[in-house]
């Protein structure tokens, strides 16, 4: 049971530290950067969504076209 929570303690020491880390990293930014990472991230999650619903409807339709194939 030790042994778990050595390795939980440490866990959570490493996401401190790298949270920590980029929380500093953030706060170093002028709001001009910011705002660009900002839109940045928002721009990675459109095209990120737009792609996965692209490639789930191809599938789909790649499958319809292999259960036709086979009957």
């Amino acid at each position: 049971m030790e042994v778990i929570f050595g390795f939980l303690a440490t866990a959570v020491e490493i996401v401190k530290d790298f949270l920590n880390k980029a929380l500093a990293f953030w706060r170093s930014l002028d709001e001009d950067k910011k705002r660009l990472c900002i839109y940045c991230a928002a721009a990675l999650i459109c095209i990120s969504s737009i792609a996965s619903f692209f490639y789930s409807l191809g599938r789909k339709k790649g499958e319809e076209a292999a259960a036709k194939e086979e009957f």
